[in-house]
């Protein structure tokens, strides 16, 4: 509903709005700001609509894992048989209010929405939103 106003609106893009407090985790700290477009997500949506069983591949959570190889935590999605990895987390900010944190080996907003990610929420309990991008 929340994409069809923004289109009904004439607003090409929204950006995550994410809650930064305590709670927040590693992923939607690092969605926090990031931008996305309208159509690209109402597309995604429509997708789901006529093929609901494809849902976890076309808009997949994001997970954490441990890169063995750096000792870092990694955020990634799993589509199918294939794993993206969407950012490394150098400095976490969990646990702090008014702070995203630091990431690297992040992918672009554009290749983020390639890898299903686009409207919240990216994981149980997420209290991420969006906001009309009016620039």
């Amino acid at each position: 509903a929340q994409l069809s106003s923004y289109a009904e609106a004439g607003i090409d893009r929204y950006v995550i709005e994410a809650v930064l407090d305590e709670r927040t985790t590693e992923i939607c700290r690092f969605l926090h700001g990031k931008t996305f477009s309208v159509s690209t997500g109402l597309g995604t949506f429509e997708q789901v609509e006529s093929d609901p069983d494809r849902v976890k591949e076309l808009t997949p959570w994001v997970r954490e894992t441990i890169d063995p190889e750096t000792g870092r935590k990694v955020l990634f999605v799993e589509r199918g048989d294939s794993r993206t990895r969407l950012t490394e987390v150098t400095r976490s900010a969990v646990g702090t209010r008014d702070d995203r944190g630091e990431f690297s080996r992040s992918l672009s907003d554009r290749e983020l929405a390639g890898a299903g990610i686009g409207f919240p929420p990216y994981h149980g309990l997420c209290r991420t939103t969006t906001v009309a991008d009016i620039r």
